[in-house]
């Protein structure tokens, strides 16, 4: 089993679960078997309940019972079940006698108790650490724990760049989980670094990955990122069709995390076009209904920024309020309520001034720049504040360029080029380091080997590079390079 699912060989466990021999099989390796196939197919309720089936029957001494206590701790923790997830898991590594059945369950403590803010994620934090190994997944481990923190708690910046770092890691892991796992949180700490662009390309790096080796699991999740780094270039429909398509994962009886942050996405993205109305609607569910802390926190901080833009003072300020209260340190309610009370400050008075500064600043602290695209497109005036302000004013426009905001910055009077950095200049860091050995006169294949990457993962850099470029071809790509340079 364990190696048919690292060689990518689903539908193979499929149809053995599937002869007569194995059909009805009573075994605990076979519930096992049926709950690693079920996780992958993002089926979580199911494989929470098949992998418990299986912990029930291995005995204790038994090599797999922490495998199977922790897939039902992370079924569990998909399926937004955190306080089962968090028993499960603490079972798992109690027992767990190998450092790496213990990193896969202390990985899953520290997300569920990060869910929900408890201070014991600090310890599982350190925990990971320590127990790093070298090996790749132990890398890509404690690189999503980091991630995770980044982004519920702050210093994003800082965390892309070492996240950068372990990317590399990535072609040499043999787990697709730990890699997709990885890919995820280091999109979502870019697009909330509004690096839309280089999000883009994790995102697709990801899908790859999931087609390979035919996992569903995170799929959706990448498609939430896409629709955040669609919102973030201005690329409103697209991101409207990916939120459409996670619809396709979410199961008959509802799944509160896809539901509430597809929610939560698409009311922003409603905001940044002025459809207040519609904002509220998409917001309408009450948050109570999250179990996830910071979820909550962020559902409710979008709902006080669509409370503000449709001018409800008393039921912004109430939501703030609320979202600071359950997760204090949440970088998205953060700079989300800060919009939120710039906003209601601005109707007040015409003068936004010293809030529009506190957003900002709120924005640097911790990193989180998508929300501040989102809070001054919902309401114009409060870009118009942060420019008006000329110490303020280069680092905003820089911003501005990323989320592809000129024209708004201009209709506020801004003096910004349209056009914002020349197409070299567009490239993701990893895709100017391709560049860079493309101008060298290396082959895919050898730059592949340079980068320690597969040949399939550098062609998808060069298309990218390409597209940004307007080029067909490698000799139009150095004329592009050579023509930037002010040669010919």
């Amino acid at each position: 089993m364990e190696q048919l699912l690292l060689d990518g060989r689903v539908a193979t466990i499929g149809r053995w679960l599937h002869t007569p021999l194995v059909l009805h099989a009573d075994s605990a390796v076979v519930a096992l078997a049926r709950a690693e196939l079920a996780f992958r197919r993002a089926e979580h309720p199911r494989a929470e309940a098949l992998a418990a089936q299986a912990a029930a029957r291995f005995g204790r001494d038994d090599a797999l019972l922490p495998r199977a206590l922790t897939r039902a701790g992370q079924s569990a923790l998909l399926a937004s079940r955190e306080r089962e997830a968090l028993n499960y898991l603490r079972q798992a590594r109690k027992i767990a006698k190998s450092s790496s059945d213990r990193r896969e369950a202390v990985i899953g403590l520290y997300s569920a108790a990060s869910e929900l803010g408890l201070s014991e994620a600090k310890k599982h934090l350190a925990e990971l650490e320590r127990l790093g190994d070298g090996s790749a997944e132990s890398v890509l481990r404690l690189g999503v724990a980091r991630l995770t923190q980044a982004t519920r708690e702050g210093a994003i910046g800082e965390a892309i760049v070492q996240a950068r770092v372990t990317h590399h890691v990535v072609e040499r892991a043999s787990d697709p989980l730990a890699s997709t796992s990885f890919l995820h949180m280091l999109a979502n700490a870019l697009n909330l670094g509004a690096a839309y662009e280089e999000a883009i390309e994790t995102i697709d790096e990801l899908l790859a990955i999931a087609e390979t080796y035919r996992i569903a699991m995170p799929v959706p999740h990448a498609l939430l990122n896409r629709a955040l780094a669609e919102h973030g270039q201005r690329s409103f429909a697209a991101a409207h069709r990916s939120l459409d398509e996670v619809t396709r994962f979410v199961p008959p009886h509802g799944d509160i995390y896809l539901d509430f942050s597809s929610s939560a996405i698409r009311g922003r993205l409603l905001l940044s076009e002025c459809r207040y109305a519609e904002a509220a609607r998409a917001l309408q569910r009450p948050a109570r209904l999250i179990s996830s802390l910071s979820l909550r926190a962020e559902y409710l901080a979008s709902q006080a920024l669509a409370s503000a833009c449709n001018g409800a003072h008393e039921r912004s300020t109430e939501l703030i309020a609320e979202a600071t209260a359950i997760f204090p340190n949440s970088v998205e309610s953060r700079v989300l309520g800060l919009s939120a009370l710039a906003i209601l400050q601005g109707r007040k008075t015409d003068e936004l001034g010293d809030a529009a500064r506190s957003v900002w600043d709120a924005a640097v602290a911790t990193g989180n720049y998508d929300s501040l695209v989102c809070g001054y497109r919902s309401h114009p005036a409060l870009l118009r504040a942060l420019l008006m302000q000329n110490d303020l004013s280069p680092s905003v426009l820089e911003v501005v360029v990323r989320a592809k905001d000129e024209r708004l910055a201009r209709s506020v009077g801004a003096q910004v080029r349209l056009s914002g950095r020349n197409a070299i200049d567009r490239l993701t860091p990893r895709e100017a380091e391709v560049y860079g050995l493309v101008r060298t006169g290396l082959t895919n294949r050898a730059i592949a080997d340079a980068l320690v990457v597969s040949e399939a993962t550098v062609k998808a850099h060069i298309r990218h590079i390409y597209e940004k470029l307007g080029v067909r071809t490698r000799a139009e790509a150095l004329a592009q390079h050579l023509a930037g340079d002010g040669r010919t």
